[in-house]
């Protein structure tokens, strides 16, 4: 089930400038930075942007696999 939590007005698309974005950010274009690959790299090659409504807030929901929450757990009681 899929909500319509927001709507974009005076919507503009432009090319995803990801050299400037990255040399912006951690003052390097060096390849392979690992943050850099996951965020930037490999994302598409277009942004949107525009005038954004929020019509329902949003709520932030975690969700972890069980083998994480049972290492959670564990670190936490020693």
């Amino acid at each position: 089930m899929h909500l319509l939590v927001d709507v974009y007005f005076s919507i503009e698309i432009y090319k995803h400038p990801k050299e400037e974005r990255i040399a912006r950010a951690w003052r390097t274009t060096a390849p392979s930075l690992s943050y850099v690959d996951q965020a930037i790299t490999y994302a598409g090659n277009w942004l949107i942007g525009g005038d954004l409504e929020v019509l329902e807030p949003i709520k932030m929901v975690l969700i972890v696999s069980n083998c994480h929450l049972l290492n959670f757990v564990k670190n936490s009681a020693s």
